[in-house]
């Protein structure tokens, strides 16, 4: 079996070296020497063209280093081959992580205090307990379901809505879209883990801002893609938001002149609520490797209907 890394060189290096090791049986490529593209049958790669499927006739299987799959444009894809996401405990780690230093720095009034450090004024800021304040979680895959117990251990009143219904102890679960409504009402803090599809594609717009308490805080560890930009500012402008954390935008870098550097209650991180570490990614690599060659089936699959 031959498989083709087509990464950047650092961790294709590094990745081809680990493979090597751990399958010695297999023959491991870098798209700076790819050999006869015919014998490939994985292929290791973030995205891929139409033009480079053409290329690998004996294509079974695509792995890619990120639990995301909206780069793929699944339509390009033949049936025969088979998409597999990254399943990566480390990055769930980090994910929940961001998520938790974000809410407790709203919650604990932290804007605010820095603020008061800008001003040289010592003034002590009242917050409700922690049960009283209500975080509703978009998505409840393996990241969602992270953040969601990390959160769990501060006693917030926690809420998650999903495509399908879910049963979470300590969580008030709501399923689809008529459903939606109700697990906004009232929330002080919404976080965007959903994977992004047609359907969740501007899904943080006016109108779920709108059903959030006046005031509420937006965090997206999501995609770029699921915020209408525009409506965010509107909803900051407002004050019907109090503050929006962004971790992912639209266009990404972020242009030096976009406006959203501009607005105070507006924090902006580079994409880094979680980082595909080479270490922790390779094991994800590694155990559907070891499935192929055992003919059993792969963990992470992607279903092609629903592109995650």
């Amino acid at each position: 079996m031959a498989i083709l890394l087509y990464l950047d060189k650092t961790r294709s290096s590094a990745w081809k070296d680990a493979i090597t090791q751990a399958f010695p049986e297999l023959e491991c490529r870098t798209w700076s020497e790819p050999g006869d593209l015919r014998e490939i049958e994985v292929l290791i790669t973030w995205k891929v063209s139409t033009e480079l499927l053409s290329r690998l006739p004996s294509l079974k299987a695509i792995f890619t280093p990120s639990a995301g799959v909206d780069q793929i444009n699944f339509d390009e894809i033949p049936e025969s081959i088979t998409v597999v996401r990254m399943i990566n405990p480390d990055l769930e780690q980090q994910m929940a992580e961001y998520a938790c230093a974000a809410v407790l720095s709203v919650y604990r009034q932290f804007p605010l205090y820095r603020q008061q450090h800008n001003a040289h004024q010592w003034k002590q800021q009242h917050i409700a307990p922690a049960h009283q304040y209500r975080i509703g979680v978009m998505g409840l895959g393996q990241q969602g379901n992270a953040v969601l117990n990390q959160l769990a251990t501060f006693n917030f009143s926690l809420r998650g809505w999903a495509r399908s219904q879910h049963d979470l102890s300590g969580v008030d679960c709501y399923a689809g879209h008529n459903a939606l409504p109700d697990f906004l009402e009232g929330l002080d803090c919404l976080i965007c883990v959903l994977p992004l599809t047609d359907a969740t594609h501007h899904i943080l717009n006016r109108a779920v801002f709108d059903k959030l308490n006046t005031g509420a805080c937006v965090i997206n560890i999501g995609r770029g893609g699921h915020v209408d930009e525009a409506d965010l500012m509107t909803a900051l402008q407002s004050g019907q938001l109090g503050h929006a954390i962004l971790d992912v935008v639209q266009n990404e870098p972020l242009d030096e002149d976009s406006s959203l550097w501009e607005h105070p209650n507006l924090f902006i991180t580079p994409h880094i609520a979680g980082i595909t570490r080479i270490d922790a990614g390779f094991d994800s690599i590694k155990e559907n490797l070891r499935r192929m060659i055992d003919h059993e089936p792969f963990i992470g699959v992607v279903d092609k209907s629903s592109t995650y």
